[in-house]
């Protein structure tokens, strides 16, 4: 069976480039041919993100390097991927993973303004219903699976009684649906009154799907020319000060452990006074290794946290992935991704949301987490997770065979 798969895995970012990637292995594994489906929208693929070039094109070798021909041109609209569909021969769709199921009312978007009253933040088409990502557009006749997507702090209880009628219409020709948080789970319930799963991200089973294409650890710290014991700082800002990671370092240090910054594909994105630094471009596989072999990650993304988690690597969440209010204040509403997931795994005092773009946890709490982080326990629920990955790609495959 032929099975075409619709996310982002084309971008320079590493966690949607994994994803992607332990999909694919999987299904391949089980003697499916898979077909990676190249979609962007216009306005989106003309909103360039700040990666360098060079990081771009890592990204894009690393992908090019496993897919190769299985992947389409790429495409912007709704006919366009009917044509790919049929040309490719495409029997069965998988939607996901990663943010996809997504809907920013205006209400949402209304922020206050420091010139004007208010202002309306701008948000690229597939971040709005309808799109291909809600199944909009796509041959019913197809069949259709939406696997471990992420609504990204969508405010479903502000959706539109006509919106919420076309969304469950959509959904309804999926033979199946699951979500990778609690919050997307209710959305879906708002829009169906149905419940759905909750599943892990692909990321959850990168060691398994793709052991072939893990590096050694010795290997690595070789590599990179870093030390046996080592700890990962990624930080999408200067959320902490000079002072701070000063004595973060001299913590870690008096441990026995080094930090070492690690670049997002935009690059380093703060100023750090540490002995080591991770420089791009970086190979999205280098990237996964680095983590999987530290002893500690603190940062502020996603999926360093999922493959951390994964690996039961002791990590700390400097998160901002969170609901604004009008003032732009941060607002622990549960509808965060990194939230959800440091709850599922019973770490959620080892994560702290922004105040005024700053970290106000101190160093030491910081450190104090790593160094209690309940590794056994995580080991445990990372193996759970596995099996309920294991369960959500058999019931995908039984709606295709259905």
């Amino acid at each position: 069976m032929k099975i075409g798969i619709l996310t982002y895995y084309r971008v320079a970012n590493f966690g949607a480039n994994l994803q992607a990637l332990s999909t694919y292995f999987y299904l391949n594994n089980h003697v499916y041919h898979l077909f990676f489906i190249h979609f962007m929208p216009a306005d989106l693929y003309n909103w360039t993100n700040d990666a360098s070039n060079s990081q771009k094109q890592e990204h894009l070798r690393f992908i090019d390097s496993i897919l190769g021909d299985d992947q389409s041109k790429l495409i912007h609209s709704g006919d366009d991927m009917t044509a790919v569909i049929q040309d490719n021969g495409i029997e069965g769709l998988i939607i996901g993973s990663d943010s996809l199921l997504q809907h920013h009312p205006l209400l949402e978007r209304i922020k206050a303004g420091r010139r004007r009253p208010f202002w309306i933040q701008k948000v690229s088409s597939d971040r709005m219903f309808p799109n291909l990502f809600w199944g909009c557009g796509l041959p019913n006749t197809l069949p259709k699976a939406i696997m471990a997507v992420s609504s990204q702090n969508s405010k479903y209880k502000l959706f539109s009684p006509t919106v919420k009628r076309r969304m469950k219409q959509s959904l309804s020709s999926f033979g199946y649906i699951s979500v990778r948080d609690e919050w997307t789970k209710q959305l879906v319930k708002s829009v169906t009154s149905k419940d759905v799963d909750v599943t892990p991200d692909p990321v959850f089973a990168f060691n398994q799907n793709c052991k072939e294409l893990l590096a050694k650890a010795p290997d690595v710290k070789h590599k990179f020319s870093i030390p046996d014991k080592y700890v990962l700082v990624s930080l999408g800002s200067q959320c902490l000060s000079m002072n701070q990671l000063k004595d973060l370092k001299e913590q870690l240090e008096s441990q026995g452990k080094s930090c070492v910054a690690l670049p997002m594909p935009t690059g380093l994105s703060f100023c750090h006074p540490f002995d080591y630094e991770i420089k791009c471009p970086l190979c999205p596989l280098d990237w996964y290794n680095l983590i999987k072999y530290s002893c500690g990650y603190i940062g502020s993304n996603m999926h360093p946290i999922v493959v951390s988690l994964h690996n039961a690597v002791p990590c700390y969440s400097i998160d901002y992935w969170v609901n604004t209010n009008f003032w732009n204040n941060p607002v622990n509403d549960g509808s965060g991704k990194v939230e959800h997931i440091m709850n599922v795994f019973g770490t959620s005092s080892n994560r702290t949301i922004l105040e005024n773009g700053k970290c106000i946890t101190s160093v030491s709490e910081i450190v104090g987490s790593l160094s209690n982080f309940p590794v056994k326990s995580v080991a445990a629920k990372a193996t759970e997770y596995y099996q309920r990955y294991l369960k959500m790609m058999a019931n995908i495959e039984n709606s295709f065979c259905i």
